[in-house]
Order: structure tokens, then C-alpha cells, then sequence
């Protein structure tokens, strides 16, 4: 049971007995129109875990005071990490925690590191393939990193290098990873695709040294601040280039030492740590030690915001000549229509081709190949043979409709609209509403006036009440809003109050009263479309669909949470 926590109206929209007369309703079949009142309570689905993909690059720093028994440079202490545990120890254990965790089939988790001291770079297991998602090999790699030939007490070669402290080095480096793996994850994609998962970058920096480098004659000098290299780093999921494939990058700080902490290096690491999006500090010394565990992967889950409802009466229709007409066959092509151009005004589909006879019709200007809409003679739109269709035993074509828009897969393609997404323009109104309203359903590109977004909030004809509008009101968006003798519709869309039988934690419920829709003749489906998208960055619009016949002469008709799939 679920008691939705939200405070006023999230939508009302009235407008009542437009008296501005141009249109009059004409149904076919001479039934007066009348008005129905229609009842939803509904839910938004279930909240669903975040697939995530996170990957975690571990920054070693290997300069030489390390081992060296002299510093290199005050206030720098000598011998810091001879063996390596300090800085290798932690990550081992890390790891391992990670694999103790239960499985998830939506987390996608990966690994690299980068080794610096004057110069950075990957280690040689790791430069082709920069990020491992098999543990085992990475494993190995950091291993080999770490111990070399010899044990993690005893390494050989030590993990230390002879080179200064360059952590601008270190981000450079870390940058270029970090890009190149996005630019190549990027590529895996074909520019159709609606949202791919978005990676998740954890840096975690471990040093123990000030940033020093050598100067020109021989010595060492500071290098310059690396804050500015850490807030590139950090923002690259706002770059354009990198936006629709990264969600976030923390940058991490670990400090190591001996029995005394250089202040001056605690302190930059742990500016480091919040300039990277108020990553982590981590420090590890002499008889005390900390873990990354608080690196783990969290949970996330995606929940559902309602973004809009559409109803129809599926046997309703506007025609291009401005008249209400009947549909029976919710096919979008008027009764009338049909019957004038030979197609069967009670078969969506007149000749069986697998394409609707409205979608046939607005592509071709007829609704089937042939005079009488005989099978021999149809168009067997050979081209959509790879939608895999299904004929029965009456010859009879159909095809999935994979994003439940109301078109099928073959009748996107002869559209040139995108089977994988409800709303080809990304504007939330479902293909075959909007086509049926004749709205463009062109990909939507840039912020152009003459997008598919644009349109359908546009008002091109100049009455007042843009596209949009009229089809929430019920009115026709291709000629002007007055219609006499006809209401137009008033809706109530409020949260629910109390508990909704059903509901679960995470769901957002709702009521909502649609007044003076129109009905007329015996047959009137009414259906509901209720459009979501997920509350985090990433977008990704879901659709709800319910349908159910108003009965008989009945004015009345109900939904629950549980009519909608």
C-alpha cells in the first residue's frame, strides 16, 4: 500500500461548450455525439534498479622516496613504502571486498591503474585494453605492479622508481584514460540508440610525497597546482563530446606515511579529495590504516516521474475535413472514408499486409493496392521482411509493436520512425496518437522553431490553442479550434489521497477525472496513455497503456492501477 507524498494539482486543464462555431461533428452513422466521463487511478511503475557501470582507477604513485634513503626534497620523508603494502595493500583488500558482495546482474564493474612517478603511464598489461572487468587479470597486473618476481613482503623489482613526483603527470594521464575509454565505449553504439547506460568513473589518488618535479639545472622544484587538472577531470560529464555516456567522475585521495604526517601533503591531498566532487579521503600510516569499502557500489534505484496523460476514444476520428467522425475499426481512417475507397471499415488492416489502412493510406493515398482490397493484389512491403512477421493461417501479415506505440515495427520503418522509442521526436506524445493528429514524427534535432517539439506546442494557424492543447481538449490540431455544439474536455489529474490497493513503496499514484469525451454510436474503446520518465539524469521516457470498452449507452467508465500494462 502506498500513500503518495505530494502537495497540490499537478494538472488542470478545462474548457467547456467552445462556442466558436466553424466545425460541426458529423458521425457516420448519424448517432448524436455525446459525452462520457472517464475515471483513472493509476501508479507509476515500479522503481527498477539503475543498471550501472563503474569503473575504479587506482593512481600509484612509485617516486623514489619510496625506497630512497635521502629525500629528494624537504619537507619529504625517505623510505615511506619500501614494500609497497601502504599503497597496494588497500587495494587488494578492496577488490576483494567487492567480489564478496552478492552479485548483480545490472552492475558492470572494472578496473585500471595508472603508475607515476616524473612520468606516468599505464602498466604494460593494461595499455591495450585501459580498463579490466575480469578480476582475475587484473589481478594479475597489479600483482606484477606490486611484487613483481618476488612476494608482496619481499618485491622484486621494489615498487619504486628512481623519477620525481609529478602529479600533474599522474591527472594528465588520467584525463587521457579516462576519455579514451569513453570515446570508445561511445563507439559501441549506433546513433539510435535511445539511452545507453552511462559509466560511473571512481579515481582514487594515492601519494605520499609533495608534487615536485626537476627544474632545469640539475635540482628539483614544487610543481604547479593541480587543483585545475583535478576539476577537468571532474568535469568531463559535462562536456557535450561526453555527456550521453558518462553520469559522474569522483576523484579520491589517499594519503600514506610513515610515523609523521607532512602537513602540507595532507592538505593538498585533501583539497584534491573535495575540488573532486567531494570525493573520499583516505589516509594510511604507521599503526593505523583506513579501506576504499566506502567506494563500494551503491544501489541505485531509477524511480518514475508522471510526465503526461493522453485519452482517446479510439472510435472517434477528426478527418481532414474537419468533421468527427466514427472509426470502428480504431485503424484512424473514418468509417466513411473507408467505405468510399473500397477498404473494410471493420478491419484495421483491410488487405492483411501487415500496414493499417490509415498508415497505407498516408503513404500511398489509398488504404490498400487494389480496388477491393483483395490480398492478391497487396502491397506485401517486402522491405519489412526482417521484422520478423507472422502470417497465420488466413495469410493474414502481422508484426510486433516493440515500443507499444500503436505502430507496428514495419509501419515505423515505411515512417521512418524509431521502433525502440514510443515518442520518436522526444517530445512524450505516442507515435500513433501524434500521427493520427498529424504531427511530424521526425527525430527531433536541435532547438529549430520547426522541430517536432516545437510543433507540437505551436499554434501555426493562429487561434490561440497550440497543437498540444487541442489534443488534450479532444479538438482537431489541423483546422482552427471552433467547434459549435461540441464541449470540449475538462481534466482533473490530482494525487491520490490515501492508500492505493497494490501500490508498492517508490510509486507515485494518481486520480484523474476526464470530463466530455466525446462517444457516439455502440462501440467506444477508450484508451489511456500514461507517459513517465525516470528521475535521474539519464532520460528515459516509459509508457503505461490501458484500454476497456465504455458500455452500451453507459456515460461512465473506470480504470485501476490494475488496467494499465
Amino acid at each position: 500500500m502506498r500513500k503518495t507524498p505530494f502537495v497540490g494539482i499537478l494538472l488542470i486543464m478545462s474548457c467547456t461548450n467552445n462556442p466558436l462555431g466553424l466545425l460541426t461533428p458529423v458521425p457516420v452513422n448519424s448517432d448524436p455525439i455525446r459525452y462520457a466521463t472517464i475515471q483513472a487511478g493509476f501508479c507509476t511503475t515500479v522503481p527498477t534498479t539503475k543498471p550501472q557501470i563503474i569503473k575504479y582507477l587506482f593512481i600509484i604513485d612509485k617516486s623514489a622516496y619510496n625506497f630512497s634513503t635521502t629525500p629528494v626534497e624537504p619537507p619529504d620523508q625517505n623510505q615511506v613504502d619500501p614494500n609497497g603494502a601502504k599503497r597496494y595493500g588497500p587495494i587488494v583488500q578492496f577488490i576483494e571486498g567487492v567480489q564478496s558482495l552478492p552479485p548483480s546482474p545490472v552492475v558492470q564493474t572494472y578496473y585500471s591503474l595508472i603508475d607515476f612517478d616524473t612520468i606516468a603511464g599505464l602498466p604494460l598489461g593494461l595499455i591495450k585494453s585501459g580498463f579490466m572487468s575480469d578480476v582475475s587479470d587484473f589481478m594479475k597486473v597489479l600483482n606484477q605492479d606490486w611484487q613483481g618476481s618476488g612476494t608482496r613482503s619481499s618485491p622484486s623489482p621494489i615498487p619504486a622508481g628512481t623519477g620525481f613526483t609529478s602529479y600533474l603527470g599522474a591527472l594528465t594521464s588520467a584525463y587521457n584514460v579516462i576519455t579514451g575509454d569513453i570515446k570508445s565505449y561511445s563507439r559501441s553504439f549506433s546513433t539510435n540508440v535511445h539511452s545507453p547506460a552511462k559509466i560511473s568513473y571512481q579515481i582514487v589518488f594515492i601519494s605520499g610525497g609533495m608534487p615536485i618535479i626537476p627544474d632545469n639545472k640539475g635540482g628539483a622544484q614544487s610543481e604547479s597546482s593541480p587543483l585545475g587538472a583535478v576539476g577537468l577531470i571532474t568535469g568531463i560529464p559535462v562536456d557535450p563530446n561526453y555527456q550521453p555516456y558518462v553520469s559522474s567522475v569522483v576523484f579520491n585521495t589517499a594519503y600514506y606515511f610513515n610515523s609523521e604526517q607532512i602537513i602540507e601533503v595532507q592538505t593538498l591531498l585533501q583539497q584534491m579529495s573535495v575540488v573532486g566532487n567531494n570525493g573520499g579521503y583516505f589516509q594510511f600510516g604507521a599503526g593505523q590504516g583506513d579501506t576504499y569499502q566506502q567506494l563500494n557500489p551503491p544501489t541505485i534505484q531509477l524511480k518514475s516521474k508522471l510526465m503526461d496523460v493522453f485519452v482517446e476514444n479510439e472510435n472517434l476520428v477528426w478527418w481532414d475535413d474537419g468533421k468527427l467522425m466514427v472509426d470502428s475499426d480504431s485503424d484512424g481512417l473514418p468509417d466513411l472514408i473507408e467505405t468510399q475507397l473500397g477498404s473494410n471499415p471493420f478491419l484495421k488492416d483491410s488487405d492483411g499486409n501487415g500496414v493499417s489502412d490509415l498508415v497505407e493510406y498516408r503513404l500511398t493515398g489509398q488504404p490498400c493496392t487494389g480496388a477491393t482490397c483483395a490480398q492478391a493484389s497487396r502491397n506485401a512491403y517486402s522491405v519489412c521482411s526482417g521484422f520478423a512477421p507472422v502470417v497465420d493461417s488466413s495469410n493474414v501479415i502481422t508484426y510486433l509493436d516493440t515500443d507499444r506505440d500503436g505502430l507496428n515495427d514495419c509501419e515505423e520503418f515505411l515512417l521512418n520512425s524509431d521502433l525502440n522509442n514510443f515518442s520518436t521526436p522526444n517530445n512524450f506524445i505516442p507515435d500513433f496518437f501524434a500521427f493520427k493528429n498529424l504531427l511530424s514524427l521526425a527525430p527531433l534535432s536541435g532547438s529549430s522553431s520547426s522541430s517536432p517539439l516545437n510543433l507540437a506546442q505551436a499554434n501555426p494557424l493562429g487561434d490561440g490553442v497550440s497543437n498540444y492543447s487541442k489534443m488534450k481538449l479532444g479538438l482537431p490540431t489541423f483546422v482552427q479550434a471552433q467547434v459549435s455544439n461540441y464541449r470540449t474536455r475538462e481534466t482533473d489529474l490530482q494525487p491520490a489521497l490515501g492508500d492505493v490497493p497494490g501500490s508498492l513503496d517508490g510509486q507515485d499514484c494518481y486520480q484523474m477525472t476526464v470530463k466530455s469525451v466525446a462517444v457516439s454510436g455502440a462501440s467506444n474503446r477508450i484508451k489511456i496513455y500514461v507517459v513517465e520518465n525516470k528521475s535521474v539524469i539519464d532520460n528515459q521516457p516509459t509508457l503505461q497503456v490501458a484500454e476497456k470498452n465504455l458500455a452500451g449507452t453507459s456515460l461512465n467508465l473506470s480504470f485501476d492501477n490494475t488496467d494499465f500494462k
